[in-house]
């Protein structure tokens, strides 16, 4: 049976190496390939900086502000910036609550500061467009991409959803809430619109049968990530739109719809698949002048 001091003495000699790969092998199990590609890509710089043979019961603060500071000399994106700071404060939160590190010293490396700035999404006449053209050629395409304009579900979701995910014989509304597994399996429900859901409905009465997946192509096989982006490119080329319309160009459209309709911040945040309500603010809620004027003409009372 360990002792206090055995344990003490067992994370006295794990190496920053030992750590990182620790982290990627248990707090990064059951995430997305390229969630785990992003952490190990940025964990391995802060490895080599701070010495990956090292122990790292010897690693202090200073040590992290130090590394800041050489990131912020490589004049770096802020996004970027932003991306390698979240990383190291990610790790040592994980190792301080795991009882790897008594405290966690990276708990006031504060996160940069990114410029404000809204994502609008792909524009409204573009959706038109595409629908429209979508509606006259396939069956498939025009229930896919509402679907996309109405859920908001991210790509993976799209391509990962099942029969067994619809609730289209259930009564008003549920019948209009999907389930989808989307960044690492992760499940929630979305919701389609009345419009949406009955072109599902006719997509399935054509769809090619030997498939559990709805979106399939004619020979049944389900449509793949790639696949779905080249479905949008195709429309996006005949008709001539040269702005950005990938699967999360519709997803930015949805939240800027819904915020600028009024839906309160954190119910657009839960119904969007944001963990994080701040995330829905940063990129969605930063409003046009106008926008403003029309929100406290409404809401103020003298």
């Amino acid at each position: 049976m360990q002792t206090k001091i055995d344990i003490a003495l067992e994370i006295h000699h794990i190496t920053v190496m030992n750590a990182v790969q620790s982290f990627l092998r248990i707090a990064m199990a059951g995430k997305s390939p390229h969630t785990k590609k992003w952490y190990s890509f940025r964990l391995d710089l802060l490895s080599r900086f701070l010495g990956e043979t090292r122990a790292l019961a010897d690693v202090l603060e200073v040590d992290l502000i130090q590394y800041r500071e050489m990131l912020e000399k490589k004049k770096l994106s802020p996004d970027t910036l932003f991306g390698y700071i979240r990383a190291v404060r990610r790790i040592f939160k994980w190792l301080h609550v795991r009882g790897i590190t008594s405290i966690n010293i990276a708990a006031d490396i504060n996160l940069p500061p990114l410029p404000k700035r809204g994502k609008k999404g792909i524009d409204d006449k573009h959706v038109k467009m595409i629908l429209a053209a979508a509606k006259k050629q396939s069956v498939r395409d025009y229930a896919m991409l509402l679907f996309f304009a109405s859920s908001n579900a991210r790509r993976g979701g799209v391509s990962n959803l099942q029969l067994k995910n619809l609730n289209l014989s259930a009564p008003e509304p549920q019948r209009r809430q999907v389930q989808v597994f989307e960044k690492g399996g992760k499940e929630r429900t979305v919701i389609m619109d009345e419009q949406t859901y009955k072109a599902m409905k006719a997509w399935l009465k054509v769809r090619p049968a030997g498939s559990q997946y709805v979106f399939v192509t004619k020979k049944g096989k389900p449509l793949a990530l790639e696949s779905i982006n080249k479905i949008i490119s195709r429309y996006k080329t005949r008709l001539g739109i040269k702005e950005p319309c990938s699967p999360h160009q519709w997803r930015h459209r949805w939240f800027r719809r819904m915020l600028q309709n009024h839906m309160p911040i954190g119910q657009a945040a839960q119904i969007g698949g944001h963990q994080n309500i701040k995330i829905t603010h940063e990129f969605y809620g930063q409003f046009a002048m106008p926008e403003l004027q029309e929100a406290y003409d409404r809401y103020f009372k003298p």
